[in-house]
């Protein structure tokens, strides 16, 4: 996948060169004013380790390890027999039998070891940035409103040829309609795309079109390679109303497509309460994640409200969330944060629903074996030579 250095900087972060004639009012103040907040923020010791995250993983290591990381849950399937061509009596299904599904699912998700973002995708960008830190840079991004004030684009464009993908190849380039004269303009335009169907091995890979800025990816995906420069004429043609811009298409293979809009707004707006309303069907406060003691009451609330069935559709969107995240290498705290509590809330209230009393303290009791490990792992991290708070 892809992040490209030539077209972010003709229209945002700007390289060393003197912005050029075409660029608009909105590209340049991003220009100027990221390039001076990132300098403030410019590190002095060569990098700061995510220490949160580190502590977070060596205590889940062994957990994650245990077989007894694995819990198992037993549902009810009703089926019903094919009609008969004897059957008489009309509007009479046959009788339906019942018998159950075992489902296993893992207490906690794995995390991946932590790797930070390469200085060198953030150099392609804008070189410029080569020596500031990629925590500054996601930090200037939230404190100046950049990222936030970059999303609207996203969702108000319209694709000159629709027809693009239907043609069996996918194009080099996409010519889009931006109706918003004052935004930031994308950078690129990323082809997401799935495994093939198992039951269907030759069928056509759906593929969906994203719209990114190249930054605001490289800032947070550390497996994210850097793109090649593009020879792609990026200069807008402005209208009245609207500008018209080729964006170059490079393909993404996640196992979850359809979560990926989920993750990428959450990189621009860095909102998890906003997330965590696409995770769990109920308005919750983020401060809900530290208070464990109000975990299940609210699980019996949500467990009583939602079937079986849709708990498990919630299930797979926080699964699909979290296997984007491993294979882009994303490592941002509050995101793990909301994931690990989505994925815990949705499992106790799944027990909940399917009446699992033995399920539901199964979970509870990991959490206080958890919350032991927590606290060891931190004790040993803050006593550790060097270490600093």
């Amino acid at each position: 996948m892809v992040l490209q250095a030539n077209n972010f900087a003709k229209r945002a972060a700007g390289e060393s060169a003197a912005p050029s004639k075409t660029e608009s009012p909105a590209a340049r103040h991003f220009r100027t004013s990221f390039q001076t907040a990132a300098s403030r923020r410019r590190a002095r010791n060569g990098g700061l380790k995510n220490t949160k995250y580190t502590v977070e993983q060596a205590k889940r290591r062994s957990i994650i390890k245990s077989p007894t990381n694995i819990i198992r849950m037993s549902f009810p399937v009703i089926s019903r027999p094919p009609m008969q061509p004897d059957v008489t009596m009309k509007d009479v299904p046959p009788p339906a039998s019942s018998s159950s599904k075992l489902v296993e699912f893992p207490l906690y998700l794995g995390r991946p070891e932590y790797v930070e973002v390469p200085k060198s995708s953030i150099e392609a960008i804008d070189p410029e940035l080569a020596k500031t830190d990629v925590n500054y840079v996601r930090d200037t991004l939230m404190a100046t409103t950049m990222g936030p004030s970059m999303y609207p684009v996203l969702r108000r464009y319209t694709a000159k040829d629709k027809d693009a993908l239907s043609k069996g190849t996918l194009p080099r380039e996409i010519s889009i309609i931006v109706d918003d004269m004052t935004s930031i303009l994308p950078t690129h335009m990323m082809a997401v795309h799935g495994p093939r169907p198992k039951n269907a091995p030759e069928a056509r890979t759906k593929v969906m079109l994203y719209p990114v800025h190249s930054l605001i990816l490289a800032a947070h995906c550390a497996k994210l390679p850097a793109f090649p420069v593009s020879s792609t004429d990026l200069t807008p043609q402005a209208t009245t109303t609207t500008r018209e811009i080729k964006l170059p298409v490079r393909p993404l293979f996640l196992h979850s497509p359809k979560t990926f809009p989920i993750l990428l707004e959450y990189f621009y707006l860095k909102r998890p309460e906003v997330l965590l309303r696409h995770l769990v069907p109920m308005s919750l406060p983020t401060t809900l994640i530290e208070q464990t003691d109000h975990h299940e009451s609210v699980a019996r609330v949500l467990g009583t409200a939602l079937s079986v069935q849709g708990l498990i559709q919630q299930i797979t969107i926080v699964h699909g969330i979290w296997q984007n995240v491993c294979a882009l290498g994303v490592f941002d705290d509050e995101l793990w944060s909301v994931i690990d509590f989505a994925w815990k809330l949705l499992l106790m209230s799944l027990a909940v629903a399917a009446n699992l009393p033995d399920v539901l303290e199964s979970i509870k009791n990991a959490e206080v074996t958890l919350e032991g490990g927590r606290e060891s792992q931190e004790t040993s991290t803050a006593n550790r030579p060097g270490t600093s708070s």
